[in-house]
Parts: C-alpha cells; sequence; structure tokens
C-alpha cells in the first residue's frame, strides 16, 4: 500500500515514468519481497515498463557494478529494496556516475535524518510514511516534547521516526479503548475486559493521533494515512497527502 501511493503520487504529478528498474538486497527477507514480488507487481499495476533490476549484499559497500548497469537501463524511476545505509550507497554511486533515475521506496527507508545523510545525492528520492513531523501543530508539539525528552534521557537520537510515533499511538488507542470498554483493572474481570479491550480497538474509526486518523479495518489491520514525502535540501517535505485521506 504504502509504495503503491509513492508510485500513484508519483505519476499524478506527471514526473517523469516512462520505464522503471529496480535495485534490492538478496540478504534481507523484507527486501527480497519488495525487490522481487512488491515493486515488479506495482509497476505491471502502473503500466510503467519494467526494464530490469539489480541485486546486492545488504552490507555491499561498493555498488558501483549494479549502478553501471542501472545507467545502461536509463530508467525513470528505481524502487528501491533495502535498509537506509544501502540506499544512501546506491545514491551517491548513482550520483557519481550520472545515473539520474529517481529513487522510490516504502517505509523501511523512513528515517528522519536521511536527506541529510544523502548530502546532494539523494535529492528527489520520493519515499512513504505514516508520518510526517511538520504537517501540523500536533505533530510539531509531539516532536519537540519527543527531542527534549530524547536529551534528558540522554539518548542519541533526538528526532521521532513513524515507529516512535506509532508507539505513542498505540498507547492512546488502548487508553481509549479501556475508557469505552469501562475497564476497571479488576483481577476478577481480566478475561471479560481484556475482550472488552479488543472489541472496542476493532470498533475505533478515525481515531485521531499524531500519525492522523487511524481506523481498523474488517480484517483487524489498521489503516493509516500515508504521506508522501521527498528528500529536499537535507530533510523531507511533503510531497503528497492524498494518502491520508
Amino acid at each position: 500500500m504504502v509504495i503503491g501511493t509513492v508510485l500513484k503520487s508519483l505519476v499524478a504529478r506527471k514526473l517523469p515514468a516512462s520505464s522503471a528498474a529496480i535495485a534490492y538486497a538478496t540478504d534481507d527477507a523484507v527486501s527480497k519481497s519488495v525487490g522481487t514480488a512488491v515493486l515488479p507487481g506495482l509497476f505491471t499495476e502502473a503500466k510503467i515498463p519494467l526494464k530490469g533490476s539489480v541485486d546486492f549484499q545488504y552490507k555491499a559497500f561498493d555498488l558501483s557494478p549494479q549502478v553501471s548497469q542501472l545507467a545502461q537501463m536509463k530508467a525513470d524511476v528505481i524502487g528501491f529494496g533495502a535498509p537506509p545505509e544501502a540506499m544512501i550507497n546506491l545514491a551517491k554511486e548513482m550520483k557519481r556516475q550520472g545515473v539520474t533515475g529517481r529513487l522510490i521506496a516504502g517505509t523501511t527507508v523512513a528515517d528522519p535524518d536521511l536527506p541529510a545523510r544523502f548530502g546532494d545525492a539523494g535529492e528527489g528520492t520520493l519515499i512513504g510514511t505514516t508520518f510526517y513531523d511538520d504537517l501540523n501543530d500536533a505533530t510539531r508539539k509531539f516532536v519537540k516534547d519527543f527531542g527534549e525528552r530524547a536529551t534528558k534521557a540522554g539518548s542519541s537520537r533526538k528526532v521521532p521516526n513513524q515507529s516512535d510515533a506509532s508507539s505513542y499511538d498505540i498507547v492512546y488507542m488502548y487508553a481509549e479503548a479501556m475508557k469505552k470498554g469501562k475497564v476497571t483493572g479488576a483481577p476478577a474481570k481480566v478475561a471479560e475486559e481484556r475482550t472488552a479491550i479488543r472489541d472496542q480497538l476493532r470498533a475505533q474509526k478515525d481515531l485521531p493521533t499524531v500519525e492522523g486518523k487511524i481506523t481498523f479495518g474488517e480484517n483487524g489491520d489498521s489503516v493509516k494515512p500515508i504521506y508522501v514525502i521527498e528528500a529536499r535540501g537535507g530533510r523531507w517535505n511533503l510531497f503528497d497527502a492524498g494518502g491520508a485521506k
């Protein structure tokens, strides 16, 4: 859903998308799945011809052979499946070799500091995330409070990512479910009240959180907003919030 939203946003904005290629890590289960199943299917669905793919070991430092192959493909869009460090290496090698295809990816690379770590190599990279830090007053307050508490705790990371926002929201989702389920915490009611919490969670619709409005679908999955963000000027910038509707 996330990468699909990125691709739809890219096409809707009429950015170059006449051809595609894929770069992915083979030694990570999620990355391999993205590279061999998810991205090919999405490009087919979007009717964007796939020129080929390259693969690599996640910890590989030298990606020049793979980028040389991408250079020959001359794809407008390069779907990526691997953690952030590999994306940084790939983007820098692409810049060195003059490969101008736009990188797109999903939540596996949604680190707050990734654009800064790119330098000028990853400009224009588009990814999807379930949390955007500068969306509104609530998100900005969350970021500020997180930074202050992280500093007091001596944490080296001061900026929240989507997992931090999700963990924060989960606490309030449980609190809301417990309130509506009239949970008392009485030992004699443990089984009954656990069921009440489950049922109230499943019934939540458009619950306001720092991620946005969250609903539980019929299959029990949470339906969250998807924000498409772009690496520009050393930070993530909101490209499209259409997936948040």
